[in-house]
């Protein structure tokens, strides 16, 4: 079962954290920054256009997914100390 508040909370995560990284790349002036800026222009002016673009989905796909999983374990493990907690105080 999907948790929607939680699909949602880290869909606008993965968001945030994919422009905090964009921005990050672009704020920075190395040689390695610029060359691979310079190859992702160079991709967008051809027929390949949609390579920098699928990349960039796919990180933020990556990041969203890391995140609900993330969420989901912490989910899964304090439903399970409470049915512990609960099953040791019953006995």
């Amino acid at each position: 079962m999907i948790n929607y508040r939680q699909f949602k909370v880290s869909l606008f995560l993965g968001l945030l954290i994919s422009l905090i990284k964009l921005v990050f790349i672009l704020s920075t002036q190395d040689a390695t920054t610029q060359a691979s800026l310079k190859t992702v222009s160079l991709l967008l002016h051809t027929d390949v256009w949609f390579a920098p673009l699928g990349l960039a989905f796919l990180y933020f796909l990556m990041v969203t997914s890391t995140i609900y999983l993330v969420f989901r374990v912490i989910n899964y493990s304090l439903k399970l100390f409470y049915r512990l907690s609960k099953s040791t105080t019953t006995d």
